[in-house]
Formats: structure tokens, sequence, C-alpha cells
């Protein structure tokens, strides 16, 4: 018998379930205060409209005005930044309502935990997020945020 790791599925399940646990875990890899978790919901599931692709999210968690997506990634995908592209706008999709300001979109998160190295530039983390080509001083601050583990 192996001793179970977080790229087994019970054992990443048992993690993200506990709340305390899940905020510890999102505040490790963030890098920043997460607060209390108010919901999670293993393999969350998302469909944006009747005919379109569904999603179903490893784990899904709210806290205040913060969503986050986590993922475990232990098959290589070759279009990583496209299903996080996604996730990213089927999140954005349900978390605002009809007629609601843009403003109102909550700051998310997506977190791919892989277990190979997904871009091959020898990175523990890699950090995306938008920029502007012509001048990376101006901040977007449009409130993505996409990040990926290779451990």
């Amino acid at each position: 018998m192996r001793d179970l790791t977080i790229r087994d599925w019970p054992m990443f399940d048992r993690v993200v379930r506990d709340p305390h646990v899940c905020a510890m875990m999102l505040e490790t890899i963030l890098g920043i205060e997460v607060g209390r978790i108010e919901y999670i919901d293993d393999e969350h599931s998302e469909k944006p409209s009747l005919h379109g692709h569904g999603v179903r999210m490893d784990v899904f968690a709210k806290s205040g005005n913060e969503v986050y997506d986590i993922e475990m990634q232990s098959v290589r995908e070759p279009h990583i930044a496209r299903r996080m592209r996604y996730y990213q706008a089927v999140m954005d999709t349900a978390a605002l309502p009809e007629g609601t300001s843009y403003r109102k979109l909550p700051e998310s998160y997506v977190i791919f935990i892989c277990d190979h190295d997904a871009f091959g530039a020898d990175f523990p983390r890699y950090t995306v997020e938008r920029i502007c080509r012509e001048d990376e001083g101006i901040l977007l601050e449009e409130g993505s945020h996409w990040v990926i583990l290779n451990p």
C-alpha cells in the first residue's frame, strides 16, 4: 500500500472539502489572505448555454467577492491555456446576473495543479495575468488570475 498524495483524488477531495484547509491551501498557492470560505462544491458543473460546452470544475470555492476554481491536472493537456480561458469565461458568465454592472464581477482565480511542467520552461509556478504589450505599466485590473503549479 502506498501513501496518498495531493494528486490522488481521495486526498485532494479530502483536503479541499474542509473550508479551513481549503483556505490555507489557497493562501499558500496565491500568497494572499483568503478569509473564510463560504461555499465549496467539488465537481461543480456549469453549462453556459443549452447547446454550449459545459465544464465540471474539480473544486469551486467562494470567499467574499472572490471565486476560485482549483483543478488537479494529472493528464497532459495540450491546450491548457484555452481550457483555462474557457473555465474563466464560464465562471464569469455564472457570476454576473442579467442587468448587473461589470464592476460586480468577482475577483477570480483559476488554479491548475499539474503533475508535469505544462509549458516546459522549468518553472515551479506560472502566474498568468493580462498585460498591455505596448506598455506593461498599464495595469488592466480586470480581476482574473491564472496560476499553474508544477510541483
